[in-house]
């Protein structure tokens, strides 16, 4: 019986389903399945476009004639594009035997959205109910056929957070990342992900206890394991905290491409951000807030008090870095307020020698709040930024004001 909440069907788009029929009524049977198939049933969407994967015993001349807009990408695969997203076909399988080949046993469910038919030859739909992820046949060989089938189990691992089997764990660390560009590339896709997946903590904690983070990234700061799921999912800010700075070689050895890669060396550079500016010195909070836009300094921001509050760090230590991160905090507001004020005074309709002439006094800090006052109100008024205005402004606020 399916657990409470688990679908007893998948959810197939309407245009899946009609390349499916096309080829039954061709003779040939058309199922669908692998990963494509646990999304359309059981698994959150994954992110970027959707692509759903048809496998049939059709032979490629039978899928042309029924299916002329498929593109053929090889002598046994084919790329159809639908209304649904991008549909891939691998003619002339035999099922179950062609299943094997995708790895996990949750990708090894086929399901014929024509009559509703299931093939489930190695338990995946048990494993999915119970969150299962297992490899099929020995571990140590399919990673050994495949290594990058040790990032994708990582990337489910932090997607979905489903619990490794105990034949899973001690394999992961026998698979050889380093052996190639080729696969390097192949896993980059999976390694990004897993990051960026919800449960990201819970699959570096597996690569650190099955050993697969001594090759995939030797000098990562494992603590990042307890906070980095507090952490906003930008692959940028997560590689830069998990790496540190020195990601530089990780960052080449793995090709994330210059601009990726310096907006990750740039992160890594501030954090934690408390300590990348003394907030008792406003020009030192200036120049970081030029290098940092809001949404890195806010990010940084988080991930300090993320890791502060994960309970990685010594409790001295934590209470002086809050402590810093708060200041900090004010530090960045009150710098950027002296700004706005600053570029609001320059376009009052009133000047600072104006306003000295109406207070009867030269330059000092008294001018200084005045325009300061002025340009408040210039803010939230724009209309109020006239000459007779600013006048009856100045000179209601020289009367509620205490004298120097």
């Amino acid at each position: 019986m399916p657990a409470p909440g688990f679908p007893t069907r998948p959810t197939v788009a309407p245009a899946v389903s009609q390349v499916a029929g096309s080829l039954a009524a061709a003779g040939h049977r058309a199922w669908l399945a692998g990963e494509e198939l646990a999304r359309a049933w059981w698994a959150p969407p994954g992110p970027g476009p959707r692509t759903h994967r048809i496998v049939t015993s059709a032979p490629l001349a039978v899928v042309l004639e029924r299916l002329p807009r498929a593109v053929v990408i090889h002598a046994r695969g084919l790329m159809l594009p639908s209304a649904a997203g991008a549909i891939d076909l691998v003619v002339e399988q035999r099922l179950p035997e062609a299943l094997a080949d995708f790895g996990f046993s949750l990708h090894t469910i086929a399901w014929d959205p024509v009559d509703g038919t299931l093939i489930d030859p190695c338990d995946g739909l048990a494993d999915a109910r119970c969150g299962r992820l297992r490899l099929v046949g020995d571990p140590a060989e399919q990673l050994a056929r495949s290594p990058v089938l040790a990032l994708r189990a990582l990337r489910l691992v932090a997607e979905l957070g489903l619990e490794p089997d105990p034949s899973l764990g001690p394999a992961l660390g026998t698979a050889a990342l380093e052996t190639t560009a080729q696969l390097r590339a192949a896993a980059r896709s999976e390694l990004l992900r897993m990051l960026c997946g919800s449960h990201a903590g819970r699959a570096l904690e597996l690569a650190a206890s099955s050993g697969l983070a001594k090759q995939l990234a030797p000098a990562a700061d494992p603590s990042v394991a307890h906070w980095i799921d507090a952490l906003a999912p930008r692959v940028e800010l997560r590689l830069a905290v998990w790496l540190g700075t020195g990601a530089a070689p990780w960052l080449r050895d793995w090709r994330l491409g210059l601009g990726r890669s310096q907006r990750v060396l740039e992160l890594a550079q501030h954090h934690p951000i408390d300590e990348a500016a003394s907030p008792r010195h406003d020009a030192a909070v200036g120049r970081l807030l030029r290098r940092l836009g809001p949404e890195d300094r806010a990010d940084l921001q988080a991930a300090r008090a993320a890791q502060l509050a994960s309970g990685v760090l010594a409790p001295e230590v934590v209470r002086r870095a809050s402590a810093r991160l708060a200041a900090l905090g004010e530090a960045f507001a009150r710098v950027e307020h002296n700004r706005e004020a600053a570029l609001a005074r320059a376009g009052l309709a009133l000047s600072g020698a104006q306003v000295m002439e109406q207070l009867a006094c030269g330059p000092g800090p008294l001018v200084g709040r005045a325009l300061r006052h002025l340009a408040e109100i210039c803010a939230a008024d724009a209309t109020r930024n006239t000459e007779a205005a600013l006048r009856a402004a100045l000179d209601e606020w020289v009367a509620s004001a205490p004298s120097d």
